[in-house]
C-alpha cells in the first residue's frame, strides 16, 4: 500500500437476506439489506456512515469485517482481497481490523474479569507470556482512562460508559490499523457520550488509527469524522467532507437529516424540510428508481408540466398514497375527513369528494394544466365508486417521474463530491430544483 492507497477500499458491496416460508423454507423474497455500497478509508481517518436505523450500516460493517459474508462487491484491505482469505488469512485481517459494538455487555463475559475479556484477543492472536501480556492489558486500560486496578474486576462493577472504555481498551489491545465502532456511544448519557467521544479522538491520533464511525446521529458524524457517507435504504447518497456533507448538503434524503437537528437555543426558528411522507418503505421491496423518490420534496416532474412545484408534489403525495396506503374507497375517505379507518359509524358518510381530496393534499380548485386537471377529477370519481384500481390507473401515466423510473448512479458531479440525485445530472429531462422549499417554525 502507497501513502495515497485508501487502507479499506470497499467496491459495489452486497448483503441479501433470503425470505423463506413453510416447512421447506422456500425462499420468496430477497431483504437488499446493502446493496453496491462503495467507499475508502484512509490510514488514520474517520469515516462516518449515518442514516436512519434500518438503512444498512451495521451490516455494512459486519459485512466488510466478514462477520457477515458479502452475498457480493469487492473489499481491499491493505490492497489484499479481504473476501479471499482463507481461515489464517482471515485471522490475521481480524488482528488489524476491530469492531466495537453499541452495547459493550456483547463484548464483555460477566463471569471474567476486565483483565481476562481484554486479554483474550492477545493470547488468540499469539502474544505469549502471561506477564507481558498483564503489562499490555494494564497499559491499555490507563490509555483508555482507567486504572490498571480495574483488570482485577468484573464488569458489574462500572458504569456504562466504562464499560465501553473496557470495550475500546479490548479493540485496541492488538495495535489495530482499523476500528470500526458500531454506534458506540448512542446508549449512553450526554456527559459521558462526549467523554466516549473525546477518548475515541485522542486515540485515534495517538495511535494513527482509521475509524468507521457508524451512527444515526448526523451531529455526532460531524463533530467526529473527517468524512462521511449517507446510507438510505441500503444504498449510498452522498459522500464527502463532513463540513461540505451536513454545512451545505445536496442530496434531498441528507438535507432531511440535517433539518432534523435540534437546536440547542430554543427561542431560535427551526428551519425544516418536510417529505412527501414519513413512511419507510420496506427493504425487501424497495421502491423503483431512487429509493427515496417516494419521500421526495423534490421530485422531479416531466419536463411539459406547468403547474407549480406545491401542487405537483400534492398529486404525486396523492399519488403515491392511492398506491401504497389505501385499499379501500373507505380508507380514503378516513384520510381525508382525518378519522381513523376504524370508525365505520361515521366513515361511510363521509364521501371522498374531489373538495376534501384537494384540501387535503394542497391543491386548488382547478389545476392549470388540463390533462392533470382530468387525471385527478376521474380518478377522485372512480374512488367515490370504490373502484381504487381505475384510480390508480388515471393518475399513473400523467402524474409520472423519471426519479421512479431510473436509479441515479453515485457520480462526482457537484463541487467535488459524489451525489445520487438525478437533480444533478445534466442528461435528466424535466425541471429539477436543486434548492428545496423550507419550513420554519417556532
Amino acid at each position: 500500500m502507497t501513502e495515497a492507497d485508501p487502507l479499506l477500499s470497499v467496491r459495489n458491496l452486497e448483503k441479501h437476506y433470503p425470505i423463506t416460508e413453510g416447512l421447506l423454507r422456500r425462499e420468496v423474497g430477497t431483504v437488499r439489506a446493502v446493496d453496491g455500497v462503495s467507499f475508502d478509508v484512509q490510514l488514520g481517518e474517520a469515516f462516518g456512515l449515518v442514516g436512519e436505523s434500518g438503512c444498512g450500516k451495521s451490516t455494512t460493517a459486519l459485512s466488510v469485517l466478514r462477520l457477515e459474508e458479502p452475498t457480493g462487491g469487492d473489499v481491499r484491505f491493505d490492497g489484499d482481497d479481504v473476501r479471499a482469505y482463507d481461515d489464517d488469512e482471515l485471522r490475521r485481517f481480524r488482528r488489524r481490523a476491530q469492531l466495537v459494538l453499541q452495547d459493550p455487555d456483547s463484548a464483555l463475559n460477566p463471569r471474567r474479569t476486565v483483565g481476562e475479556s481484554v486479554e483474550e484477543p492477545l493470547r488468540i492472536h499469539g502474544l505469549h507470556g502471561s506477564q507481558r501480556r498483564r503489562h499490555v492489558v494494564e497499559d491499555t486500560l490507563e490509555r483508555v482512562g482507567l486504572s490498571a486496578a480495574a483488570a482485577d474486576q468484573y464488569p458489574h462493577e462500572f458504569s456504562g460508559g466504562e464499560k465501553q472504555r473496557i470495550a475500546i481498551a479490548r479493540a485496541l489491545v492488538l495495535n489495530p490499523d482499523l476500528i470500526v465502532a458500531d454506534e458506540p456511544v448512542s446508549a449512553l448519557d450526554g456527559r459521558t457520550k462526549a467523554d466516549v467521544l473525546e477518548l475515541l479522538g485522542r486515540l485515534q491520533r495517538e495511535f494513527d488509527v482509521a475509524i468507521v464511525f457508524i451512527s444515526h446521529d448526523v451531529d455526532l458524524v460531524r463533530r467526529f469524522c473527517d468524512r462521511a457517507a449517507v446510507m438510505y435504504l441500503g444504498e449510498i447518497v452522498e459522500s464527502g467532507a463532513v463540513d461540505k456533507v451536513f454545512d451545505e448538503p445536496r442530496h434531498p434524503y441528507t438535507q432531511l437529516l440535517v433539518s432534523s437537528i435540534p437546536s440547542l437555543d430554543p427561542s431560535a426558528p427551526h428551519v425544516g424540510v418536510e417529505p412527501l411522507t414519513d413512511d419507510l418503505p420496506d427493504a425487501s421491496d424497495p421502491p423503483s428508481g431512487c429509493r427515496f423518490h417516494p419521500r421526495c420534496p423534490a421530485i422531479i416532474p416531466p419536463a411539459d408540466t406547468t403547474i407549480p412545484r406545491d401542487q405537483w408534489r400534492g398529486l404525486v403525495r396523492f399519488r403515491f398514497r392511492l398506491e401504497n396506503d389505501w385499499t379501500t374507497a373507505d380508507d380514503v375517505r378516513a384520510a381525508v375527513a382525518g378519522r381513523e379507518s376504524d370508525d365505520p359509524a361515521t366513515i361511510g358518510s363521509v364521501p371522498a369528494t374531489d373538495d376534501a381530496v384537494r384540501s387535503t393534499f394542497d391543491l386548488p380548485a382547478k389545476l392549470a394544466d388540463p390533462d392533470l386537471e382530468a387525471a385527478l377529477t376521474t380518478a377522485v370519481e372512480s374512488i367515490e365508486e370504490g373502484d381504487l384500481e381505475t384510480a390508480r390507473a388515471h393518475l399513473a401515466a400523467p402524474i409520472e417521474t423519471v426519479c421512479e423510473r431510473e436509479s441515479p448512479t453515485l457520480e462526482t458531479r457537484t463541487e467535488g463530491r459524489p451525489v445520487a440525485c438525478h437533480r444533478y445530472d445534466p442528461s435528466v429531462p424535466g425541471e429539477p430544483e436543486t434548492d428545496l422549499e423550507t419550513t420554519t417554525t417556532r
